[in-house]
Formats: structure tokens, sequence, C-alpha cells
């Protein structure tokens, strides 16, 4: 979940642009919250844990994604099992890991550089708004180092 994580290579999830990333990226962020059922939470949280391997990543990879959020995730799953029931705690996790893990992938799969400019691109419309794209992104390149 660093900056510069990209892993070089040609699986087609590499090779597809940024801009189409980070829209999947945003989709499934949105869409695994308006989910209420866990067991298609959880279906959407194995089709992304298997991109993993058609990218050319091992389990140590996904490991080292899931490692900084894992005591995160048990005391979400906890504190949904104590007020809740252990559904809504699967619920929960699968949708925190889905994120994560996918947003991990866009991370190993596109170079920093081609996410700054798509975003840079993206946020062209908002420039009579008063937003200037080129700062915006100079100051999440900052951030990201």
């Amino acid at each position: 979940m660093i900056a510069g994580l990209y892993i070089d290579g040609t699986s087609p999830l590499h090779r597809a642009g940024a801009g189409i990333k980070i829209l999947a990226m945003i989709a499934l962020g949105t869409g695994v919250f308006l989910i209420p059922d866990w067991p298609l939470v959880t279906v959407i949280l194995a089709t992304v844990l298997a991109f993993y391997p058609l990218c050319g990543f091992g389990p140590s990879v996904i490991w080292a994604q899931v490692k900084p959020i894992f005591w995160l995730l048990l005391i979400f799953f906890a504190v949904q099992l104590w007020l809740n029931d252990g559904q809504a705690g699967l619920l929960v996790i699968a949708r925190v890991a889905a994120i994560v893990l996918f947003a991990s992938l866009v991370t190993l799969t596109t170079k920093t550089s081609a996410m700054l400019a798509s975003l840079e691109r993206a946020m062209g419309p908002l420039r009579p708004l008063g937003v200037n794209p080129e700062k915006v992104s100079l100051a999440i390149s900052m951030v990201l180092r």
C-alpha cells in the first residue's frame, strides 16, 4: 500500500490503462458497500484474489498487502461480532479486504506516473471551478513519496 510498488509484468491488468483501473477501483469500492450480503461480497473478494496469480503474484505478495491491516480486520470482526453477529463481521472484513487488495493490485500493476497522469486528465474539466490539475497531481505525488 506504499507508492512505487509497481512490479513490471505483461499480464492483461498490467497492460490496462491507468484510468480504467482507477475507475474499476472506484466502482468496486462503491459497489461492495452497496451490497448488503456477505456471500456476494466474499465472491467479489475471491475474484480480486484470483487476479493476483493472473498477474504473476504469489501468496507472499498477497500476504504483504494484507499484513498491515490484519489486526485491524480482526478488530473490525470482533466489534461486529460483539455488536451484531458473525455475518456482519464477515461482511465488514470482506468489504475492507476486497477494497484494499484491489487497490494494492492496481498499485502493483500501474506505474505511479501513469496514475498521476490519468488523474490529472480526469481533473481537467474541473479547471473552470478553480482546480489546478497540475498542482493537485504534484501534491499527490509528494504525498506518495
